[in-house]
């Protein structure tokens, strides 16, 4: 769940609001505030030296058509 385990800037997140890519309401909808800057998540995970991650994102649009996604070290 992304309300439980990432950090939020002018953002708020709802759970189990969206139909996932299985068909089952368990994919969590993030919605801009009225703030102005920045909106967005972070995730900053512990990475370890050597080791392959894989990461995998399912982003559909609603009210907004842009998202961008960033990875970096």
């Amino acid at each position: 769940m992304l309300s439980t385990t990432w950090s939020r800037n002018n953002v708020t997140i709802v759970d189990n609001e969206i139909s996932s890519p299985d068909g089952a309401t368990t994919a969590d909808k993030v919605v801009e505030t009225s703030d102005t800057g920045n909106h967005n998540i972070i995730q900053s995970p512990v990475l370890v030296s050597g080791v392959v991650y894989t990461v995998s994102v399912y982003i559909r649009s609603d009210e907004r058509r842009r998202c961008n996604f960033y990875e970096g070290s």
